[in-house]
């Protein structure tokens, strides 16, 4: 059974603004895979190893499959935040610290939505980066990738240890 507070979370002005770029980021990754289906050749590189070369090739209406798994987990985690109380914490959650505690928990999974549809839009843009003239070091991918999403990630885990 569940003994913590239920508390609905307001929203402040930086949640806003991490709501409003997360659905323009869904967006700007939609519009770049429609443009970009027009000038891409029958097979397109569909996965990259550590180097960042490409290992895997497919047909060019695989570039829609990760708009459509970002949709999908922009919404699913849209519906999550609702709920903060239903969250796994790191401290225990008492009267005193859910309000602190949710509006920390909520802020990163709006800011984990952010992160995703950027982590996304990197890698169809990594992919298409040849049709499109970007010249960048194949090395880059991986650390680029791991760091929109730790060092976030990182930062909300330590806040709401600080805050129990």
């Amino acid at each position: 059974m569940n003994t913590r507070p239920e508390i609905k979370i307001k929203p402040t002005r930086t949640d806003t603004i991490l709501e409003a770029i997360g659905y323009i980021g869904l967006a700007a990754l939609w519009i770049f895979v429609i443009v970009m289906y027009y000038k891409l050749p029958d097979v397109v590189p569909t996965h990259f190893n550590l180097a960042g070369e490409a290992d895997g090739f497919g047909d060019k209406k695989t570039s829609f499959f990760l708009p459509i798994i970002a949709t999908v987990q922009f919404l699913v985690l849209s519906t999550i935040q609702q709920n903060p109380e239903q969250f796994n914490y790191t401290v225990t959650i008492t009267p005193e610290n859910a309000e602190r505690q949710y509006a920390n928990a909520v802020r990163m999974i709006r800011a984990l939505r952010v992160m995703l549809v950027v982590l996304f839009l990197v890698i169809e843009i990594y992919s298409d980066k040849e049709y499109i003239g970007l010249d960048f070091s194949n090395y880059l991918l991986t650390p680029l990738l791991l760091g929109i999403i730790v060092v976030p990630m990182s930062y909300f885990i330590i806040k709401s240890y600080r805050q129990r």
